[in-house]
């Protein structure tokens, strides 16, 4: 009785224990949050740090208020910035012991894109812009931004912030100097205007750079910039007289061409030779005297020059071919008279030449007159009578 009765005590006791193990402690147990508390706030500062600098919090309006005081550091203003773009930002050191301040004062509110780029203008404003480098955006100097690697356009337009951007342009129709001039005139100090082959890069702010498009399509048309223009030769030959003024311009030989027949004038001396001086040249205007024409060619069929230029640059072709195109020096008298040959003994046929009539003239002799009023005849006549 006493074995049986130990066993099924035992039994009893481990079962009591195993069904004691699955109830639930509900004193004992950890709140489910408190093991990932801290992983729940990764962006909270350590001691020490700015807190309103880190931080980034998510609008509920909408709007963005712009509450500056005068002259405002580059700090508060990218602390400003943050608060509702959640961007992050490199600021060099060396930047912010400069102390470069500024004023905003704008007392409207405005969306989150307006805020941004009154952020961008306060920084060009300071001479200072961003450089995106994947997901973090610099902040250096706007005359040092050209060489950094900044946003490269190659078709349409930039937005319209004041953020250093580069755009590479190909021109159509105009030459790449020319609107290269153009371009470098309206740039900002920060930019820069470079000629690669037949392409302009250009490197700017972005707002600047709109402004440069729009220049660039009012110079870069067909009717706009380059025209064709025809100038008749009247004395010197049409080819000749374009291989000189492609030389004088300096146009390459591949864009000067005949566009005529194969039927050439023979050559005709031109000004400037040995023995045709050059007439006076009067002083030429700046605009004109740098123009340069695209291509000079010629129609032999009409002794014509087909100018393909800008006005300015035909003003500058019409002002050497009047000065080259002139007529030959006809003062010089090149006609001789030839004398008519004898007539030989020996031919009947041909008439004896006569004489002049002054060779068969007696000259009389010319009478002298003494003081006495009387001639030298009258004289002898009374000297025989006596």
């Amino acid at each position: 009785m006493h074995k049986p009765t130990r066993s099924l005590v035992a039994i009893v006791t481990i079962t009591g224990l195993i069904a004691g193990a699955s109830v639930p402690r509900v004193g004992l147990a950890q709140p489910a949050t408190t093991p990932t508390a801290a992983a729940a706030a990764p962006g909270t500062p350590a001691p020490g740090e700015d807190e309103k600098l880190y931080s980034c919090k998510q609008l509920k309006t909408g709007q963005v208020s712009v509450t500056f005081k005068p002259e405002t550091e580059l700090k508060d203003l990218i602390t400003w910035v943050m608060g509702f773009t959640c961007k992050n930002f490199i600021l060099d050191p060396r930047i912010v012991s400069t102390g470069k301040k500024v004023t905003v004062i704008a007392p409207n509110k405005m969306s989150p894109t307006e805020a941004y780029r009154v952020f961008l203008v306060a920084l060009s404003t300071m001479g200072l812009t961003i450089v995106p480098k994947g997901n973090v955006l610099r902040i250096v100097e706007s005359a040092t931004a050209k060489s950094e690697t900044v946003p490269i356009y190659k078709r349409g337009v930039p937005s319209d912030e004041d953020q250093v951007v580069r755009y590479v342009l190909r021109p159509t129709y105009v030459q790449v100097e020319i609107l290269r001039q153009a371009l470098d005139a309206i740039r900002s100090p920060a930019g820069s205007v470079a000629v690669a082959g037949t392409m302009l890069i250009i490197t700017d702010y972005s707002s600047q750079v709109r402004d440069m498009m729009s220049l660039a399509r009012s110079i870069d048309m067909p009717g706009g910039s380059d025209g064709i223009y025809t100038i008749p030769v009247k004395h010197a030959d049409a080819t000749q007289l374009a291989q000189k003024l492609n030389d004088i311009l300096g146009i390459s030989a591949a864009a000067a061409g005949a566009a005529g027949g194969a039927n050439r004038r023979p050559p005709t001396p031109q000004p400037g030779q040995p023995g045709m001086p050059m007439p006076p040249q009067p002083a030429p205007n700046d605009e004109v005297a740098g123009a340069v024409p695209s291509k000079i060619l010629t129609d032999e069929r009409s002794n014509t020059l087909i100018v393909v230029s800008s006005e300015a640059g035909y003003l500058r072709v019409k002002a050497l071919v009047d000065r080259l195109d002139i007529a030959l020096d006809t003062t010089r008298s090149t006609t001789r008279w030839a004398r008519p040959a004898r007539a030989s003994r020996a031919s009947p046929a041909a008439p004896a030449r006569p004489a002049p009539p002054a060779c068969r003239r007696r000259r009389h002799p010319r009478r002298r007159r003494t003081r006495a009023g009387s001639t030298t005849s009258a004289r002898r006549s009374r000297a025989r009578s006596a």
